[in-house]
């Protein structure tokens, strides 16, 4: 490949924005912009696990339904890692090695990004705002974007299967979405006393803990798994309450 040719594959997309933006959960009232990016600095995971296949690249819907559920595969394609800041030196910069190491990092920035996005996502669902492509692209995917099939496929599976929360385009010519609770009555009936926000997470994690600790877990044992998602004993949560 010429150095030409390499340079413009490595071009980033006009518009990335360099400066990294927070992003944040917010109490009940809905979130402004600047609280959204106030709080959700935290890295603590929503989203349990990492990324270890690919979905195909080709649409850029969430998935139909969780056996679709795919993750990174050892040899991933790095034309989606972050690309060189607009405006640095003409010296053309040398993308990551396929080195296990770059692999690693490369899925560790992956999951980051649709942890991000899931925090993001459930904003948009509690103060009942349409998000759009675009906005996703913006205000998180940045750098990443010829990665955003992946990040957005990722991050809609883990909303629908741990929040019971499905994301449906409305508008294929904007790229718009919608955030609905995606199993009717079954979510509703878990709801908060202001129906903000299905529990049925929380439930999951507390029955997979028993569970996997021979049908019987200590109190102190179902805060811990809890606290993975910032819920703490005697703390009011700015999302489940």
């Amino acid at each position: 490949m010429s150095s030409e040719q390499k340079s413009q594959h490595c071009k980033p997309e006009e518009g990335v924005e360099v400066q990294e933006e927070a992003l944040g959960l917010v109490g009940a009232q809905a979130p402004t912009t600047e609280e959204q990016e106030a709080a959700v600095s935290s890295s603590s995971p929503l989203v349990p696990g990492t990324l270890e296949e690919v979905p195909a690249a080709g649409s850029t819907g969430p998935p139909q339904s969780p056996q679709g559920a795919s993750a990174l595969p050892t040899t991933v394609s790095f034309t989606c890692w972050r690309q060189p800041n607009e405006g640095s030196s003409g010296q053309e910069e040398e993308g990551p090695s396929t080195s296990p190491d770059a692999e690693s990092l490369f899925r560790e920035a992956l999951s980051k990004k649709v942890d991000e996005l899931v925090r993001f996502l459930l904003l948009k669902y509690r103060a009942k705002e349409l998000v759009t492509k675009a906005e996703m692209l913006e205000r998180v995917i940045k750098n990443y974007k010829r990665c955003f099939p992946v990040i957005f496929g990722k991050a809609s599976e883990s909303l629908k299967m741990i929040f019971g929360i499905d994301v449906k385009e409305v508008d294929p010519t904007s790229n718009t979405y919608t955030l609905v609770t995606c199993l009717g009555l079954s979510y509703d009936g878990l709801l908060g006393n202001n129906q903000i926000f299905p529990k049925t997470g929380l439930l999951i994690i507390v029955l997979g803990t028993i569970a996997m600790e021979g049908d019987s877990a200590s109190e102190e044992e179902i805060w811990e798994e809890l606290s993975v998602m910032e819920v703490y004993d005697g703390r009011e949560h700015s999302v489940f309450g």
